[in-house]
Formats: C-alpha cells, sequence, structure tokens
C-alpha cells in the first residue's frame, strides 16, 4: 500500500508523457496539411519554396514564443517566491518580455509581409480562406468539447 502513491504519479505521468506525444503528433499533421494547402494554392515552384521558407520561419519563430513564455512565468515565479524583491526588479522583467513579445510580433508581421510578396492576390486570398477554414472547423471543434 504504501506504493500506491507512487503508481498513481507514474500512472498519470504516463498517461500525461501519451497525451503530449499525440498533440506533437497532431501539429506534425496540421503542419504537414498546411505545407499541402499552400502545395495545392501556390503552383510556381520558386514562389512555392519561398513562402515554405517562411512557414517554416513562422513555426520556429512560434516554438521560440512558447519557450520565451516558459522562460518568463519561471522567472516570474522565482520573483514573486523572492522576499527581497523589489518593484524595480519586476518592472524590469515585464519590460524585457514586452521586448521580446514586440519582436516576435515585428517578426510575424515581416514573415506576413514576405508570404504577400510572393504570392498573387488570388493565391494570398485563396490561403487566408483556407486558414480562416481551419479556425472555423477548429472553433466548431473546441465548441463540442473535443480537441482541434
Amino acid at each position: 500500500m504504501r506504493f500506491l502513491p507512487q503508481l498513481l504519479i507514474m500512472l498519470a505521468a504516463g498517461l500525461i508523457g501519451l497525451t503530449a506525444c499525440g498533440e506533437r503528433q497532431t501539429t506534425a499533421e496540421k503542419e504537414r496539411a498546411a505545407r499541402e494547402k499552400i502545395t495545392e494554392i501556390v503552383k510556381d515552384p520558386h514562389r512555392q519554396k519561398i513562402v515554405l521558407a517562411q512557414i517554416d520561419h513562422s513555426s520556429a519563430l512560434l516554438t521560440e514564443k512558447s519557450q520565451s513564455e516558459a522562460n518568463f512565468i519561471a522567472r516570474r515565479d522565482a520573483l514573486n517566491a523572492n522576499y527581497s524583491a523589489t518593484k524595480a526588479d519586476f518592472q524590469a522583467l515585464q519590460q524585457q518580455h514586452a521586448a521580446e513579445v514586440q519582436k516576435l510580433c515585428s517578426d510575424f508581421i515581416a514573415i506576413r509581409q514576405a508570404i504577400i510578396a510572393n504570392t498573387t492576390e488570388d493565391e494570398w486570398k485563396a490561403l487566408r480562406s483556407a486558414r480562416d477554414n481551419l479556425r472555423q472547423a477548429a472553433a466548431t471543434t473546441s465548441e463540442n468539447g473535443a480537441k482541434p
């Protein structure tokens, strides 16, 4: 009986691990579907290659954003736990985080502009429409209680 709590913890960790792996696979599937859609919409091989490179850059930025957020939360929690932390410490952390977020926003805008520069107006509209359809499907799935 004394091993029961440890067994439950191990079981929970295993289930979380399996769930995380499933989500990663789902993300990979979504990325593959997006790449296929881009290949379908943007016919010119040269422009297609540029647009796909921008999408890859966007994925890398999303990973960077996630790591930045986790780092910010850890540093904020450490400051919160530090009895000696000053208001200036929190303000400095917040300013640094705001600067990182601003840079990421600028990077995403640059990616958007690069994609627009390498697509025709019809291709851009088709890409936006495909994106909107995916968002709508995800929202509908989420409303029904399932994972998008």
